[in-house]
């Protein structure tokens, strides 16, 4: 895919989450957890790190931010999906912490 190609996807996937997140706050569960503040990450095969924060509370978006480049940068270095990834290392199939995942 050429670079102009992958950023026109990357910002549609971007402008996809901003307009499900309204229909995600609807539910409480969902609500109570970030209250819409979310972080998406995406690393493209050269490397280059795409990245939008998506609601107004900055500390929170920070942390939310973090956990998402963990995970792209995880499958990034594994070339695993993140849920796979994560139930060989909590199956101690792989080593805790190999890849930036620990143990809850």
């Amino acid at each position: 895919m050429e670079k102009m190609e992958a950023l026109i996807l990357i910002n549609r996937i971007f402008d996809a989450i901003e307009t499900l997140i309204p229909e995600y706050m609807k539910d409480p569960a969902d609500r109570n957890i970030s209250n819409g503040n979310v972080a998406a990450c995406i690393i493209d095969d050269q490397g280059q790190v795409h990245g939008k924060m998506f609601g107004n509370n900055n500390p929170r978006l920070r942390q939310s931010f973090k956990v998402a480049w963990t995970k792209a940068s995880q499958v990034w270095l594994t070339g695993i999906k993140t849920g796979e990834y994560e139930r060989m290392v909590f199956n101690n199939e792989v080593g805790e912490n190999a890849n930036g995942i620990e143990n809850p």
